[in-house]
């Protein structure tokens, strides 16, 4: 429905949907665990 009024091609339009359905699974687990090191480095320059 978005396709036409934007002047896309429909299969141009697929595409682009699907490039854009990413897998945000490894990014949270990367922001995850940036986080966690951020933390200790945090409480271990507290402790000094």
């Amino acid at each position: 429905m978005l396709a036409p009024m934007l002047g896309l091609h429909i299969v141009a339009a697929v595409k682009w949907r699907r490039r854009a359905a990413t897998n945000w699974t490894a990014y949270l687990q990367a922001r995850v665990a940036t986080s966690r090191r951020v933390e200790l480095v945090t409480a271990e320059t507290d402790r000094a």
